[in-house]
């Protein structure tokens, strides 16, 4: 295996995507996957929390990290917007809060740990 190059490096900070169809609203979500300091933030606001399917604010809050348009933008940028998507219906809620979880690798020992570090 090959030492890395500052270039190597570079490449490995490109965001993972998938994308959620919820036929419901006859759409698809696009969810990134999240960066060293997104991490971070969410960790740091929930890690008092137990992670699991029914944290309403928790799921918003990943949520609104995760959740992006097709350039990449995030869909939901302000306090006010993240408690709107607690107003989702809440098995679309779950639905795409757990496809984030899945996606970015999170459960409640990887939230700890991030803490610790």
């Amino acid at each position: 295996m090959a030492i890395a190059t500052k270039e190597k490096l570079l490449q490995s900070c490109k965001r993972r995507h998938i994308e959620i169809e919820a036929p419901e609203l006859d759409t698809t979500f696009r969810l990134q996957s999240l960066n060293g300091r997104e991490m971070s933030v969410f960790a740091n606001r929930f890690a008092d929390q137990e992670l699991d399917n029914d944290s309403v604010d928790q799921l918003a809050g990943l949520l609104s990290l995760c959740l992006v348009d097709e350039a990449g933008e995030r869909l939901v940028t302000t306090d006010d917007e993240e408690k709107q998507l607690a107003n989702l219906e809440f098995s679309l809620l779950v639905k795409l809060g757990m496809a984030a979880q899945k996606h970015n690798r999170i459960d409640q020992l990887a939230v700890e740990d991030s803490v610790k570090n």
